[in-house]
């Protein structure tokens, strides 16, 4: 096999949650050189990168382990086994104690990971670490962050049918994982977090190794898309890097048969949102959606007392769900 050391070490794509990071992510891991991994949701978790960046021993052992346990399988099916923990074992043997802290094990996990598919550049996915990225930059010297941005009315509406995917035939999704994403659904929660996550890529956008891509674009001119994409990172474009399967966590049918960018996905939010819900997301992201060319439709924006009235509920089950994941985005948001 020929050399393959190209390109970054490492390669980030952020977003706000379903954006399509899975479907860029997909994309940009379909070169030969990239390996292409799940949402690992480490930064957060595992590993706080705004606070001290030390590990202990266990608490690395620990954490390789998880990293190639959700390399494995989907987040919400993580098993440790003996296997993951003797690629920990494994790993700490090669690294240098005192090189060793939250930062390097995550890369030298990854990178030991995709190695062993025959890649050298991992590819991660989790849409959150848009919030930690100027972290991130300051240490990998030599990553790419791909931000992809996707109209948040289309966010919403994704967001709110999308615990309906498993009765819609999606067996990968768990019972537990509809009834977390029907409780994190509210209008104000997804403006919030829409909001938050595509004002961090603004505010970095001039950066040369952060990259913007359109969720819209993407879908319309795929080829000039990544091609473009591809040049800014360092990577060869190949028009093989678009034949992916239509299936992921956007879509309730899985069908590996059916490859390519599929377009059905795009504008879909008309059908999908009342009045009051597009009034909502409009008023609150309106400064960040003008930025990114989206145009607000509602031109009196109807009173949405049920959604302030629902709102407390919304938060209660949240915490009831998924106490933890609430709480790493809390401190995410606040740089806590």
């Amino acid at each position: 096999m020929a050399d393959k050391e190209i390109g970054p070490e490492i390669i980030f794509v952020t977003g706000a949650s379903r954006s399509g990071t899975t479907m860029l992510s997909r994309i940009i891991g379909n070169h030969e050189a990239v390996g292409w991994m799940r949402e690992q949701h480490y930064f957060g978790e595992q590993f706080h990168p705004q606070g001290s960046p030390g590990l202990s021993t266990e608490q690395a052992r620990k954490a390789a382990a998880v990293i190639r346990s959700r390399f494995r399988d989907d987040l919400f099916r993580t098993q440790l086994n003996g296997e993951d923990f003797s690629f920990a074992d494994a790993l700490l043997e090669q690294v240098a104690p005192q090189s060793l802290n939250g930062f390097s094990l995550f890369l030298h996990a990854t990178k030991a990971l995709v190695r062993e598919q025959g890649e050298t550049i991992p590819c991660e996915q989790t849409p959150r670490n848009i919030l930690y990225t100027e972290q991130l930059l300051e240490q990998y010297p030599r990553a790419q962050f791909v931000h992809i941005v996707r109209d948040p009315r289309a966010v919403l509406s994704s967001q709110k049918s999308r615990w309906k995917l498993r009765a819609n035939g999606n067996s990968r999704i768990t019972w537990f994982e509809s009834l977390r994403t029907r409780a994190n659904y509210h209008p104000f929660t997804i403006a919030k977090l829409w909001n938050e996550a595509n004002t961090r890529a603004l505010s970095l956008k001039d950066h040369p190794r952060v990259h913007l891509v359109s969720y819209e674009a993407l879908l319309e001119e795929p080829e000039v898309t990544i091609a473009q994409l591809c040049d800014q990172m360092g990577l060869t474009y190949n028009e093989e890097m678009l034949n992916i399967p239509h299936w992921g966590s956007s879509h309730s049918d899985v069908d590996d048969n059916q490859r390519g960018i599929t377009r059905k996905a795009n504008n879909h939010w008309q059908d999908g949102l009342t009045a009051g819900e597009v009034a909502s997301i409009e008023k609150r992201c309106k400064e960040v959606m003008q930025a990114f060319g989206y145009e607000a439709h509602s031109q009196n924006a109807p009173f949405t007392w049920r959604q302030y009235l629902t709102f407390p509920i919304h938060l209660l089950a949240v915490l009831g769900v998924n106490p933890g994941r609430a709480l790493t985005h809390l401190r995410a948001l606040t740089g806590r």
